[in-house]
């Protein structure tokens, strides 16, 4: 196993564990962003983080 496949392991793994859901949903990004990486699909890089007021 490379290091890409376990740090889309690892995530997986967190996500199930995740009860904060803005963690959930920083976790989703980056497994999707390791997913489309380890499928060659072109990728921003980029994680969006909603803020709202009173959460950050």
């Amino acid at each position: 196993m490379n290091k890409l496949d376990r740090q889309i392991k690892a995530l997986k793994w967190q996500l199930e564990h995740d009860a904060n859901e803005k963690d959930k949903e920083i976790h989703k990004q980056a497994l999707k962003i390791l997913q489309d990486i380890k499928n060659g699909k072109p990728t921003s890089n980029i994680i969006h983080i909603e803020s709202r007021k009173g959460t950050c």
